[in-house]
């Protein structure tokens, strides 16, 4: 996370790009969404799908 944004990468909560500059907590843990240079959505998560609360 440092490193997006230290590059200054924008970022998103959810897969659809609705919620910027956001990380969500699903799952009981954090997770985001940032575009690769060629455009393909990539994901951070901490926790795994389903896991938590």
């Amino acid at each position: 996370f440092d490193r997006i944004v230290g590059r200054g990468l924008d970022y998103w909560a959810d897969p659809f790009h609705r919620q910027p500059g956001s990380i969500n907590t699903n799952d009981g843990g954090r997770g985001l969404y940032w575009n690769d240079p060629d455009g393909h959505s990539l994901e951070i998560i901490t926790r795994p799908y389903g896991s938590g609360v």
